[in-house]
């Protein structure tokens, strides 16, 4: 005879970033809670890579070509 383990009782929330569905599980509702944070802050952080990527590129093309009274002292970024 098979032996039945206990079922995993799990919940589930769908959240979108990026225009796409990820699903979270998590035992608890502040387990859930805890990832459903971390997927958003990681989300962040790799959308601010790529707009800190973007501008460093931009910079280096278009500097030479930028006057001394147009550019800013410090970079905005």
């Amino acid at each position: 005879m098979k032996k039945s383990r206990p079922k995993k009782r799990l919940l589930e929330k769908k959240i979108t970033i990026n225009g796409k569905r990820i699903s979270v599980y998590g035992r608890d509702f502040e387990e859930l809670a805890e990832k459903v944070r971390i997927k958003r802050e990681e989300a962040e952080q790799q959308a601010l890579h790529i707009f800190r990527d973007v501008a460093d590129e931009w910079q280096d093309q278009h500097s030479p070509t930028i006057r001394h009274n147009t550019s800013f002292l410090t970079p905005s970024r």
